[in-house]
């Protein structure tokens, strides 16, 4: 079945690729690695009923191949761990988003969210709660508004995944 879908999310690529060959021109700002994207039928004149048809058939393509590729990345018990993390009590993980008293070992989660691109590491002893914590910050509507201050004007995106079973799956 993966090379399947390997062929038909192949087959439209390639189909893209002939539509932006035909549609688009790809301009490049002096002094700058910025490219921009114009469409060249939107330049040459009048939006006729083609260029919308050919609009449509590119925004279904585009479609396609996402949910191509989306479906050859899911599999059966994909949300079983985050399913099985009980839920933590409504105050038990508060402090995560609150700002830090000075004598902390770590850093202001919060700020991070707001103004950070690297890694939040968080570590312990198995069983120590790590992902009932990480369970709570992804539930909590504060972590999409902190990533949405941070995102600006840009599409926010957020994943999760719980690895578990790490040793009989991967190695």
């Amino acid at each position: 079945m993966r090379s399947n879908i390997r062929r038909d999310i192949r087959e439209e690529i390639a189909g893209l690729a002939q539509l932006f060959n035909r549609r688009d021109v790809v301009v490049t700002e002096a002094g700058t690695e910025h490219r921009i994207i114009v469409d060249a039928f939107e330049t040459s004149g009048p939006v006729t009923e083609e260029h919308e048809r050919q609009r449509e058939k590119e925004k279904k393509l585009r479609e396609s191949i996402d949910r191509s590729i989306l479906e050859s990345l899911d599999f059966t018990a994909m949300t079983e761990r985050f399913e099985v993390v009980h839920e933590a009590h409504v105050r038990t993980f508060r402090w995560i988003f609150e700002p830090n008293p000075g004598d902390c070992e770590w850093d202001n989660f919060a700020e991070w969210l707001v103004h950070s691109d690297g890694l939040y590491w968080i570590h312990g002893k198995a069983g120590s709660g790590k992902l009932t914590l990480m369970k709570y910050i992804w539930m909590q509507s504060l972590t999409k508004e902190h990533l949405s201050t941070w995102a600006k004007e840009s599409k926010l995106c957020i994943a999760h995944f719980y690895f578990w079973d790490i040793n009989s799956r991967f190695f």
